[in-house]
């Protein structure tokens, strides 16, 4: 029986800082045990080394750690950026990466033992090592591709065995086609999430044959009918690309037949809005995507997108862009623009139109100034002002009613 009452306890333990000092003091007491379990165990981080996929595969495993598997809401896997590749046939080191890549495999498909799991995030190697690929089709792929899909041919084998699963991250995952994404758990699954969150990393080099037909048909395929248009319940969607996907008709992501009646915040990055009716990525279906959304959408970021023009004047300027999402975007409360910057932090926004052969995947992007794009700035200006005096005018409303 402890001295003090357990909210005593319970009040001075939530103000210790999550630290390894935590998992001390659950061994204190079953007081101390029982409080912070659900704490320590909320979040579990999990790295590509042996150690860290060891205590996860126990963690998800082992019989006797159910108690503090039933407390697990939130698994993140992520790589570091600097890893160096093995070729797993060589030597012990690379024995050791295999091990790695068997156990992690393991634990990611025991992932229907934490019942209470409601967040996945995974955060691939962030860096496109397939450049043997386009030399030599037989190349046996990076250790980092094959981590990647070993993790994640586990975890498309326990969709539909974790009913509480409703956020997912896919970060880096590598934009081309696989027999994981043709899984036919996924799609109930994808149904059900809240909150979906997809980068996928494509490769501005991407410039052969190759590699241009599993571009389009992972854009046509598993992105578009696999892994969005059947998440028709997300609140939440963020759909961010490391690089402009390959030239503007090999990435032919259809957002005219794409709806979510609930979604109320999105994040768009690196997408062309296009007019010339050329572009895979049709800006023209961005813009209508947006605004068919109106009614829910109370949060809105893009993040260097970019109206691709072709050689000719656009038919239409960012400023007519802005004004009519202040026009029908009557729900939005919080707005984020920003360009592509010059690497020093300084905004580019002469980039905002682009140029791109539309028949080469990785060829430059130039930027254009076209006629009348002075008023963009003073447009989104205006925008913004609009969404800010909108929220306000909601908070008074609020306090009005309390």
């Amino acid at each position: 029986m402890p001295i003090f009452p357990v909210e005593l306890f319970e009040e001075i333990l939530s103000n210790v800082p999550c630290s390894p000092q935590l998992f001390q003091l659950r061994e204190v007491n079953r007081t101390f045990r029982d409080i912070l379990s659900p704490r320590v165990f909320r979040t579990v981080t999990v790295l590509p080394t042996m150690a860290s996929a060891r205590r996860f595969c126990t963690l998800v495993g082992v019989p006797r750690f159910r108690g503090a598997a039933r407390h697990v809401e939130e698994i993140v896997y992520t790589e570091p950026t600097q890893v160096d590749d093995v070729d797993p046939t060589c030597d012990e080191e690379g024995a050791e990466v295999m091990a790695v890549r068997t156990t992690l495999s393991l634990a990611f498909g025991h992932l229907h033992s934490l019942p209470a799991l409601r967040s996945l995030n995974l955060q691939f190697y962030p860096t496109f090592d397939e450049d043997r690929w386009r030399w030599n089709r037989n190349h046996r792929e990076s250790e980092h591709l094959r981590r990647q899909w070993a993790i994640l041919k586990a975890v498309t084998g326990n969709l539909s065995l974790l009913p509480a699963l409703d956020s997912l991250t896919l970060e880096n995952f590598l934009a081309f086609p696989h027999e994981l994404y043709t899984n036919p758990r996924i799609a109930p699954l994808v149904a059900r999430l809240r909150h979906l969150h997809l980068k996928p990393l494509c490769h501005g080099g991407m410039d052969t044959a190759f590699y241009q037909s599993r571009l389009v048909e992972f854009w046509t395929d598993a992105a578009h009918v696999r892994l969005l248009r059947p998440a028709t319940a997300l609140t939440s969607l963020s759909l961010h690309c490391n690089t402009y996907p390959g030239g503007p008709r090999s990435a032919q992501l259809d957002f005219h037949s794409l709806e979510f009646p609930q979604l109320a915040s999105l994040s768009l990055a690196r997408i062309f809005f296009d007019y010339t009716d050329r572009s895979a990525l049709r800006g023209g279906d961005v813009e209508d995507f947006i605004v068919r959304h109106a009614p829910h959408l109370a949060r809105l970021e893009l993040l260097a997108c970019k109206m691709h023009v072709g050689f000719g004047s656009p038919a239409r300027l960012w400023a007519d862009v802005w004004a009519r999402f202040g026009s029908t975007l009557t729900a939005l409360a919080d707005l984020a623009v920003k360009w592509d910057d010059d690497g020093d932090g300084c905004e580019l926004r002469y980039g905002t139109y682009t140029i791109q052969n539309v028949d080469t995947a990785g060829a430059p992007i130039l930027h254009k100034r076209v006629a009348g794009d002075e008023r963009d700035a003073d447009a989104l200006a205006a925008l913004a002002e609009l969404v800010e005096s909108r929220r306000a005018q909601r908070a008074v409303a609020l306090l009005t009613i309390e």
